[in-house]
């Protein structure tokens, strides 16, 4: 597959559901029979043919007329998903839980990726260049384990461009513009197990419901090990987890309703929009453009299913959350989901939520057709200005994998790093014997949830992902947290192994060196109006 997206033609295979086949030939069949029973002429059986198969196979807005009719009736009858599973631990070894649900006859579980992405990413417009990807092969060759069989996996990667609720998301959206740059992103892999499907493997493992379990966490397991031997890190979710996270997504920590209407769906403080990918647009540049979007959160689902011959089934949909309700264009190659926005917001939760095989339709592909689709397995962190051939750079400077930041520049670069890193949602404790010097933007930002000055070197804060260490040693900091030394002058010492480096030669100018998982690259350093408020003064040498 090439970067921009194309397939070879040839070797794709769109799939048509076996009912609107079998309708289509019914209806050329009545059409010859009510033809012959009149004695109409035979052009007239063609033409009542020909328009009886437009109404079935033609589309609008991507669906075809059947789709609107169930669509309309569910959504008029309020018939939508309704989750009927429940969630528990089981067993997987010593002192270890998987969380299976049961949903409809079927178990589901759920893994997590872990984010190791520690090299820069380069974006452009229709790109974003990274070295952890998410290995669609190995999730295709894992849906056959020896005596084990899935029936499908989901890959679903929920992102932010920024933070909600912070008065830096504004500025940051115009600062990275129409750049597909997730800075938060968690990735889930979805396995749902049919015992139905594998009743030998069920009764070599006891049998009946237990049987299915354990069948399901030895799945699970094998495809994490599968995972790994790919450099793909990942962990198995516990019953806990899974809850947590479906409630966040559905903002029930809120105790608040969702209301449907029929073009979106409006949570608590959001209002969210979902829509199809058409098979023959399953490309990785399409995918990449779903995220260029500013929204609040983007998820993006990929369903794999075995096919023919090798080849995998693949449909995809996509969901845009918003903080209004305005109405989404829908571009090239997307599909109308409207009358099934609930529907598609339980697609692509991380439970395996049965029955909603219908929002997407599928296309067959060839093993070197998935890996010429590219999921990354993390967000690509901040932005922290261009390369010299004018494509973006952003590296992750906190969470998971990155422990030790190390900033050798002018405090005013150092604190448009500590901006950056508040508007993507790093909460930021400063550690500094000059609190004077970043009053201005402490103060501006007025957010001490966000960002706060630590009382003395034995603060911590648990919430703090980010400890800026400027002239002021913490005794420590939590577990999760990652810290950011500013270096005044080019004779300190460094930390030990930190994770990146950002230097700016001779402390001054508009370029600096960027070093992170073993490459460095020389960035210009780019800024809006926007964050000049909060920093004081413009940056010397280059302003955007």
């Amino acid at each position: 597959m090439t970067s921009s997206g194309a397939a070879p033609e040839q070797v794709r295979r769109a799939t048509m559901p076996i009912q609107i086949m079998v309708i289509s030939q019914l209806l050329v069949l009545a059409a010859v029979l009510v033809s012959l029973l009149f004695g109409w002429p035979w052009w007239a059986a063609l033409l009542i043919a020909i328009v009886s198969l437009a109404l079935v196979l033609g589309r609008w807005g991507g669906q075809t007329v059947r789709h609107w009719a169930v669509t309309g009736f569910k959504y008029l009858t309020g018939r939508t998903y309704r989750s009927s599973g429940s969630i528990a631990d089981t067993a997987s070894g010593q002192d270890s839980w998987t969380g299976t649900r049961w949903e409809n006859g079927k178990l589901i579980t759920v893994l997590e990726i872990s984010a190791t992405q520690l090299h820069p990413s380069v974006i452009t417009p229709d790109h974003c260049a990274t070295d952890s990807l998410v290995p669609l092969r190995v999730l295709r060759e894992c849906m056959h384990q020896n005596d084990i069989e899935l029936e499908s996996i989901d890959v679903i990667s929920n992102g932010q461009r920024t933070s909600q609720g912070t008065v830096l998301r504004g500025g940051y959206d115009r600062l990275v513009g129409p750049l597909p740059a997730v800075a938060i992103r968690t990735v889930w892999v979805v396995l749902r197990f049919d015992p139905g499907a594998n009743v030998d493997a069920v009764f070599r493992r006891g049998g009946g419901r237990r049987g299915a379990e354990r069948c399901a966490v030895i799945a699970t397991a094998r495809v994490r090990r599968a995972l790994a031997t790919a450099h793909c890190g990942s962990t198995i979710l516990q019953a806990g987890q899974i809850h947590r996270i479906s409630a966040e997504m559905l903002r029930q920590y809120a105790g608040a309703p969702m209301h449907e209407d029929w073009s979106g769906l409006t949570l608590i403080d959001s209002y969210n929009v979902a829509m199809g990918i058409d098979p023959w647009y399953i490309t990785d540049a399409t995918l990449t453009g779903l995220w260029a979007r500013p929204t609040l959160e983007t998820s993006v689902t990929v369903r794999l299913r075995p096919a023919t011959k090798g080849r995998t089934s693949v449909g995809a949909l996509v969901r845009w959350a918003t903080d209004e309700q305005l109405p989404v264009r829908r571009s090239t190659g997307m599909t109308s989901l409207n009358g099934s926005q609930r529907d598609a917001f339980f697609a692509g939760l991380p439970v395996g939520a049965i029955g909603l095989e219908y929002l997407t339709r599928s296309i067959e592909m060839s093993n070197e057709e998935l890996d010429g689709i590219h999921l990354p397995t993390s967000g690509c962190g901040q932005l922290i200005g261009s390369d010299m051939s004018g494509r973006a750079i952003a590296t992750r400077l906190s969470g998971q994998g990155v422990h030790t930041v190390v900033v050798r520049a002018e405090l005013y670069v150092c604190q448009q790093v500590v901006l950056r890193s508040v508007a993507i949602g790093a909460l930021v404790v400063v550690y500094t014997d000059r609190p004077h010097m970043w009053d201005v933007m402490v103060t501006s930002i007025g957010d001490a949830n966000r960002i706060q000055f630590a009382s003395g070197p034995g603060f911590i804060d648990p919430r703090c992902t980010l400890a800026v260490v400027d002239g002021m040693q913490p005794t420590a900091l939590p577990s999760n947290c990652t810290a950011l030394h500013i270096i005044s002058s080019e004779y300190d010492a460094l930390p030990a192994r930190p994770d990146v480096i950002i230097d700016q030669p001779n402390g001054y100018g508009d370029h600096i060196l960027l070093t992170a998982g073993g490459e460095t690259i020389q960035v210009r350093l780019v800024t809006v109006s926007d964050e000049l408020a909060y920093l004081g003064r413009p940056i010397q040498a280059f302003s955007q």
